[in-house]
């Protein structure tokens, strides 16, 4: 997706995955993007990325969060006969 699109403030908050122009890809919530930087949150740190080193940037689909284990799921440890 273009740069200009992420300006109007509706990707906000949305997960996306931008690759620099190193190789390096980077997954993580949308912050705040001006005309030459966005902020991306990356696993709770914000990573600020310049536009010159920007290679591709996609919308990505947040993976689910894990349901928390119920009482009777075999959570992998010994059980006694």
């Amino acid at each position: 997706m273009p740069y200009e699109k992420l300006l109007d403030f509706s990707y906000s908050g949305k997960m996306m995955q931008v690759v620099l122009s190193s190789g390096a890809v980077f997954t993580g919530t949308l912050g705040v993007v001006d005309a030459n930087i966005l902020h991306l949150n990356v696993d709770g740190a914000e990573m600020p990325v310049y536009r010159s080193v920007i290679l591709r940037i996609s919308a990505v689909e947040p993976l689910p969060s894990k349901a928390p284990d119920s009482p009777n799921a075999p959570s992998g440890a010994p059980t006694p006969w």
